[in-house]
Formats: C-alpha cells, sequence, structure tokens
C-alpha cells in the first residue's frame, strides 16, 4: 500500500459521531482504549491508565469526559455507544477494576498521550501508547512495548515473536498470511519505545482489509503470539484510495479552475478520492448519517427536554435566550436563529450525539448557523449539503496543514478553524465565488489566531461558551464582508499557517491544561477548586 493517510471529511473532520464531551478529550480516548481492548482479544478484568503528569489530560482530569471515553473504550465500547454514562456502574457491577495514574510517560511527548495496560480474563495482559491527536483523530505510538504507528483505519495483524526475528522466521510468517488474506502493508519491529520494556524479541505485522477472524489458528508458528488491532474509522483504507487531491486552498481553487468545477464538485471528489466509495455514496452519507445526526443535535432540546444532563458547573442558557429574542432586538435575523439552534447543540443529552468539526460538536455550531441561513434565506436541502462539503474541505486543509486542537495551536484551531469553514459554507450557500468561499475563510480566521485554549474547570464553560458565540455570530458577518468585495489581503493558507506558528509559540499553560489565562485569574481558580472537590 502505497499510498500515505491523509486528511478526510468522515473520519478527521465530521467524525466520530459520538456521545457528548471533547472529541479529542474523550472520543479519542475512546477509541484508543477500543483498539487495545482488540488487541487484548478477550474479556477484560483489568483495566490500568497511565497519563502524563505533565500532559493535557491531567490538571483538568474529568471535566471533559476523559475517564469515560477511556474506560468505555478498554471495556471494548466505541463514543458512540449506549449506556456511555454509566460505564463505571457496569465495570463496578461487572468486578471489573479499573484506575487512573499521573506519571512521567516516556513512551510519547504527545500531549494527549495515553498508555493503556489490559489485563484479560485469561490472565494475560497487553500494554498500549496512544496520542489523541485532535478532532477524534488517534495514533497507537507504541505496542507491548516496541514502537508501531497506526491510526486505527485498518485490521491489523500482530505476530509477536518471543525469539530472534529472523528473515527465515519474517518469511514463513509473511507467507503464512498472504495466502489467507489480501495485505495492504507488512513490516518489522524490533525498536523499543523509550521508557518501555517487552517479553518479547520483536513483532512482526501487516494490514488488510479484512477481518482476520481466524488469523490465531491460521498462524501456528513456535514461540509466537497473535493479536489484531480492530479499525475505529468510518472510512477505511482500502487499495481503492487515491493519492490526496489537494492539501491547501490554493491548490483547490487551481484544480477546480483547471477543471471546470465548482469547489463544492471538487470537495465531493476529494472524498471519493480518499474514501474509495463512489460519489452515491459519499453524498449519502453526509445526508443520512452526518446530516441526521446533526439535525437531531440543533433540535433535541426543544424536542425532547428530559433528556438533559443536569450539571451544576454547566448551565444551559436556552429558556432565557428565547424569553429575551422575543423582548429584544439587538440580536435578530440569522444570528437570532444559529444562538437558538446552538443551545440545543451545546446541551450535554443522553442519547443525543455529538458531530465533532473539528471541536467537540464544533459541526453541530456550524450546522446550528447554516440552518438559520437556509431558513431565513428560504434555500434548499442542495444548498446546505453543498455548504456543509466546502466546510468540511476547509476542515480537511487544516488537519493537512496543523493541528488543529487546543493542546497544539490554541483555540484558533478548535473554535477558529470552526468559525473558518462556518464562513466559507455560509458563501457557499448563497453562490459567492471561489474568491468569497476563500476570504469568508481567511478574515475569519485571522481574528482568532493567538486564543488560548483555557477552559475553567467547574466554570460554566467559561470561556468555551463565549468562543462559541463567536462561532455563531461572526462568521455571516465576515461571509457578507466576503460577499461585498473586501480584499483579506492574506489568502487562507498563510493565515493558517500563521494561526500554527502563534499557537505553537505559547506556553503549555495556555494549551488546555487549565493553568493558565483565564484559568489562572482568582475566580478561575475558586471555580476549579470547587469542581474538583465536588468530583472527588
Amino acid at each position: 500500500m502505497s499510498v500515505d493517510i491523509y486528511p478526510e471529511f468522515y473520519n478527521d473532520v465530521f467524525g466520530p459521531i459520538s456521545n457528548p464531551g471533547s472529541s479529542s478529550h474523550m472520543s479519542g480516548p475512546c477509541r484508543a482504549g477500543y483498539i487495545a481492548h482488540s488487541m487484548l482479544g478477550e474479556d477484560v478484568t483489568g483495566i490500568e491508565i497511565l497519563l502524563d503528569k505533565k500532559g493535557s489530560f491531567s490538571d483538568g482530569f474529568g471535566q471533559m469526559n476523559e475517564d469515560l471515553g477511556m474506560l468505555n473504550g478498554a471495556y471494548g465500547n466505541l463514543p458512540d455507544a449506549p449506556g456511555f454514562f454509566d460505564i463505571k456502574k457496569t465495570l463496578d457491577a461487572k468486578g471489573i477494576s479499573y484506575k487512573f495514574e499521573h506519571v512521567d510517560l516516556k513512551g510519547s511527548k504527545h500531549p494527549n498521550a495515553m498508555k493503556y495496560v489490559l489485563t484479560g480474563s485469561s490472565g494475560r495482559f497487553i500494554t498500549m501508547i496512544s496520542n489523541s491527536t485532535g478532532g477524534g483523530m488517534i495514533e497507537v505510538v507504541s505496542v507491548n512495548g516496541f514502537k508501531y504507528l497506526s491510526k486505527g483505519d485498518t485490521w491489523t495483524i500482530l505476530v509477536f515473536c518471543k525469539g530472534t526475528v529472523t528473515e527465515d522466521k519474517h518469511r514463513v510468517i509473511s507467507k503464512t498470511v498472504r495466502e489467507k488474506y489480501n495485505i495492504l502493508s507488512e513490516g518489522i519491529s524490533t525498536e523499543l519505545s523509550d521508557g518501555e520494556t517487552s517479553d518479547y524479541k520483536g513483532v512482526v505485522w501487516f494490514t488488510t482489509e479484512e477481518r482476520p477472524d481466524t488469523i490465531k489458528q491460521d498462524i501456528i508458528i513456535e514461540e509466537t503470539e497473535v493479536n489484531v488491532l480492530a479499525p475505529v474509522l468510518p472510512v477505511t483504507t482500502t487499495d481503492k484510495k487515491k493519492p490526496q487531491r489537494y492539501s491547501s486552498v490554493s491548490e483547490w481553487r487551481k484544480l477546480a479552475e483547471t477543471e471546470n468545477k465548482s469547489l463544492y464538485e471538487e470537495a465531493v471528489e476529494y472524498e471519493v478520492d480518499a474514501s474509495g466509495w463512489s460519489r452515491q455514496e459519499v453524498t449519502d452519507y453526509m445526508k443520512n448519517v452526518v446530516g441526521k445526526a446533526l439535525y437531531r443535535r440543533i433540535n433535541a432540546l426543544y424536542e425532547d427536554p428530559s433528556l438533559l444532563v443536569v450539571n451544576p458547573f454547566r448551565t444551559i442558557y436556552h429558556n432565557e435566550w428565547e424569553k429575551i429574542s422575543k423582548e429584544s432586538r439587538l440580536v435578530s435575523g440569522v444570528t437570532q436563529r444559529a444562538i437558538h439552534y446552538m443551545h440545543s447543540a451545546q446541551a450535554q443529552m443522553r442519547d443525543v450525539l455529538d458531530v465533532p468539526g473539528p471541536m467537540s460538536n464544533g459541526a453541530g455550531y456550524l450546522f446550528s448557523v447554516l440552518m438559520a441561513v437556509k431558513e431565513e434565506y428560504g434555500l434548499d436541502e442542495e444548498a446546505l449539503y453543498r455548504g456543509l462539503f466546502v466546510a468540511a474541505s476547509f476542515g480537511a486543509i487544516a488537519y493537512t496543514r496543523t493541528e488543529p486542537t487546543g493542546e497544539i495551536i490554541g483555540c484558533a484551531g478548535e473554535c477558529g478553524v470552526c468559525a473558518a469553514m462556518t464562513a466559507a459554507a455560509i458563501v457557499e450557500m448563497l453562490n459567492g465565488t471561489d474568491e468569497q468561499i476563500e476570504n469568508a475563510a481567511s478574515f475569519t480566521l485571522q481574528a482568532a489566531i493567538g486564543w488560548p485554549c483555557d477552559p475553567i474547570p467547574g466554570g460554566q464553560g467559561t470561556p468555551c461558551t463565549a468562543r462559541t458565540l463567536f462561532i455563531v455570530s461572526m462568521p455571516q458577518v465576515y461571509a457578507q464582508w466576503a460577499m461585498m468585495g473586501a480584499a483579506c489581503t492574506v489568502p487562507f493558507d498563510e493565515v493558517l499557517q500563521t494561526a500554527d506558528e502563534v499557537g505553537r509559540s505559547m506556553s503549555d499553560d495556555l494549551l488546555c491544561t487549565c493553568r493558565g489565562g483565564l484559568c489562572a485569574t482568582d475566580s478561575g481558580r475558586k471555580c476549579a477548586e470547587n469542581f474538583f472537590k465536588n468530583r472527588k
């Protein structure tokens, strides 16, 4: 398999569709735990999760449902599993032990690194180190102590060797596996991760499109142990995958001009190339999976308020907003409608799934605005989904050129990118030009450069709600600004690069560690103290 993995729409941007919680702090860790559970290959009886005490998980651990995500995954659940919030009760009822430890984790330098140590019903155990890289995406970087990289996009066969991995042994293992399965790629790892030990001498690995259900019976080779990693991405890698169609807005626009297509049409082709799906399958998934989840997300609070999970540290002001909207015209039109939908999008509700994009439920906020624009202008469903595809393409470009997460480049990577995607989608829906689409996204992201990521534990959503309001109130302003002909001066690609450079220059205290920014104020500290006191 020669085609590299690259960001696409349903894995990276509008995925994973999951229970409420942070995409990078809950959904990603849940996916990582699920892969670890698949590697164990049997019922889990003990769960130990090690987190770097200097990483982003340690300071505010629990406020973004990190613990629930990790435990669900280790138990064998994906982020959209029913009963997600009851996982601790489930584990206790089944006598499954679990604990979290904050240590000096050496196996990965990523701020969102985690090490799973799972014990199975047979008494065997496995170790796995993974990173949550943003938007629910993960990368496995170590298996049973050995360096190994996987993004959860294929079935992976791991053959651990207790003796030295000789060329002859590798040849025998490879021949055995290839006789049974269509292999996409293979390799050997004998290098241990920093600070790791192993009972084995190395691992021979294979990736395949097929589910290797009988692999443990197929490989009967002395002094080996076979494990399988299950894929966690809806778009898995196949031999139909093509090279990345474009990796920047400038390339995207040039391709559209050369082929005499719209940016929307090129965006659909991007996903066809990335997924190996047909055009019909690509558009159906956007409408029937992503679209349905988004419609429910922005309406659920008003359709069934009983689903709301009461949280004393996070109030949803939907009733107050409806009342003031009738009494005042200070905010009206698209923005008034968008904030109406936003309240449902941000509410934590049982059995109502989030759609990230790239921040936790970012697509819900984006969709709140697009739905408001659709209603305000009397547009059809086609315009709405054109907007979603253009937004997804900007998101995929952001994931290609940076890591749009608060832990890496601050809130510009989350609220900023999400708002830029929204502005571009609005212009597409209103039939703006390619230049206007890019300008709207550029204007919007320019305003967010240098924002810290400093969520206050127990702070009623401060400052996250303030920045979420930016997503649902300002993109329409920048869209109109672009459509009236204003020049943005700096193209989107350069703005994104600047956001990346500025974000990475900020101290760790400002990158989702709950130590700096508004978290460091007297009021912020008091909120955090009260939150952790009550959480214990």
